[in-house]
């Protein structure tokens, strides 16, 4: 299970935490620009 992994495993937390990083940045920098975020189905 994904969640035990987290639990256990400090890599993959880390990665987990870089990308939640990089996500938010790239939301905020085309926010900053006026770019909208779409949500598809």
């Amino acid at each position: 299970q994904r969640y035990v992994d987290l639990i256990v495993n400090e890599e993959v937390r880390e990665l987990f935490r870089t990308r939640s990083r990089i996500v938010s940045f790239l939301r905020d920098f085309l926010s900053a620009r006026d770019f909208l975020e779409v949500e598809t189905p």
